[in-house]
């Protein structure tokens, strides 16, 4: 579950990209029993049989954090087995990583420029400039977009950097950028409520309206729980130095082993139960989380 952020940062969802595997956590863990749905409708094929899930452990509330400048990468063998422990980490551990050394401070500086020179414009035009569910974020929703046409180098930085990639495809498999946005929360601005990141954007985005049985009208519980979790990954840059002194993000490692996390962090009283669990993750300027 990725809850309360703060600090200025871009959000670079990989694939359809952002925290697929929903962060958050709790001790009404259960495994969920698989499905056994056949292809056609018929009774008489071979039930598919997932792997279960790896079991919660909360007690473990670090980040695992990678130095990519120490990383020997040298061979198509260690990129492997680099891929292989990223994954094995992400998915049946954390839920998260903190990548280091990815982007350089000059780049960080550059983007931060970059973002200062459109805020005063995306704050007068654009509607949504303002985050649904926090009034004193401001919101660049078209990075991408507004960059390619006023500094398409530095936006070719940003999304084509080696260690960001590798991190991205191993653990998706092959992956693309779906969105990039700018977030900055004002001086003195207000935590936001816990929440679950992509794909759903439960409580974070204003489509669910706070609503469960609005999320099981789109979603089947095997859905949610064992296949977009592998569709989507986000990763957040910090373009600023980001700590408890600015408000950074918090995070529940493991909570993405929660089952129904989307719809059990819409309960208040699971959401209040989840609020000692969180960690709040300390970023130097340029490092990433996934």
């Amino acid at each position: 579950m990725d809850p309360h952020a703060s600090g200025k940062s871009i959000h670079l969802p990989g694939r359809t990209a952002s925290s697929g595997v929903p962060l958050l956590t709790s001790a009404d863990v259960a495994d969920a029993a698989q499905p056994t749905d056949s292809m056609d409708g018929s009774d008489d094929l071979t039930p598919v049989v997932l792997p279960k899930k790896p079991s919660l452990n909360l007690s473990d509330k670090s980040v695992p954090e990678i130095n990519v400048e120490s990383l020997p990468l040298d061979s198509a063998e260690a990129q492997s087995k680099f891929a292989e422990s990223l994954r094995a980490t992400f998915f049946d551990k954390s839920g998260c990583v903190i990548l280091r050394n990815v982007f350089k401070p000059n780049i960080m500086n550059e983007y931060n420029s970059w973002c200062g020179r459109h805020f005063d414009e995306v704050t007068k035009t654009h509607a949504n400039c303002r985050h649904p569910k926090q009034s004193d974020k401001i919101t660049i929703n078209d990075v991408m977009e507004r960059m390619s046409l006023d500094n398409p180098d530095l936006l070719m930085s940003l999304l084509r950097n080696s260690s960001l990639n590798r991190a991205l495809d191993a653990l998706l498999g092959f992956a693309r950028f779906g969105a990039v946005t700018c977030h900055c929360i004002e001086p003195g601005g207000d935590r936001q409520k816990s929440h679950v990141d992509f794909p759903c954007h439960v409580r974070s985005g204003a489509f669910w309206e706070d609503d469960p049985d609005m999320l099981k009208q789109y979603f089947t519980s095997h859905q949610l729980n064992h296949v977009l979790p592998h569709f989507s990954v986000q990763a957040l840059i910090a373009s600023d130095t980001m700590g408890k002194f600015n408000g950074s993000t918090e995070v529940v490692p493991g909570s993405h082993l929660i089952h129904d996390v989307d719809i059990k962090i819409l309960d208040e009283s699971f959401a209040r139960r989840m609020e000692p669990e969180f960690v709040n993750v300390s970023l130097k300027q340029g490092r990433n989380r996934s």
